[in-house]
C-alpha cells in the first residue's frame, strides 16, 4: 500500500486552480487562519489514522501519511473547513466567494465510517468496496402455468 503525506504542502496543491492564490494569501496575512487549516489538516488526518487502526490495519510509522486511497475523502473535508471559514471574506477589495459543497463532505465522512464499519483491510489492494456478485446462484425457474 502506497501512504503519502497528509499536510498543507499537499492540499494547496490540491485546491482548485482558481483558489491558489487567495488561500496562500490569506494563509500569509492571517496566522490564525493558517493556524486553523494545519490543526484541521492534523485532525482529519488523525480520524483517518484511527479508523484504519480500530478496522486492524497495521498503519505507516510516520503519523504525516495517509493511504493514498484515503487522500481525496481527506482532502474533501479539509477543503470544506478552509472553504467555509473563507467564504464571504473580503481583503483588499478582493471576496472570497467559495461556498463550500456539503454532499462531498457526507460522502467524505460516510467513507471513513465504512473503514471502521466495514474493517476494510489495507492489504487487499484498497478501500473500494467489492460489488462482485454471488456465484452460487440457486437454480431457479418460471413457476408452471396454471390451467385455465
Amino acid at each position: 500500500m502506497d501512504w503519502t503525506v497528509f499536510d498543507r504542502s499537499y492540499v494547496l496543491g490540491a485546491v482548485p486552480l482558481v483558489m491558489q492564490d487567495r488561500i496562500n494569501t490569506l494563509l500569509t496575512d492571517l496566522p490564525a487562519f493558517a493556524a486553523k487549516v494545519d490543526e484541521t489538516i492534523a485532525s482529519t488526518r488523525a480520524d483517518f489514522r484511527l479508523a484504519l487502526s480500530q478496522a486492524g490495519n497495521d498503519l505507516d510509522d510516520d503519523e504525516t501519511k495517509l493511504p493514498n486511497t484515503c487522500l481525496r475523502y481527506a482532502y474533501l473535508v479539509v477543503e470544506y473547513e478552509m472553504a467555509r471559514m473563507v467564504n464571504g471574506y473580503t481583503a483588499g477589495g478582493v471576496s472570497y466567494a467559495w461556498t463550500p459543497n456539503v454532499s462531498t463532505l457526507i460522502r467524505a465522512e460516510v467513507y471513513q465510517r465504512a473503514i471502521v464499519e466495514t474493517k476494510q483491510k489495507l492489504e487487499t489492494g484498497g478501500l473500494a468496496p467489492s460489488y462482485q456478485a454471488d456465484l452460487a446462484e440457486p437454480d431457479r425457474a418460471l413457476p408452471e402455468e396454471a390451467p385455465r
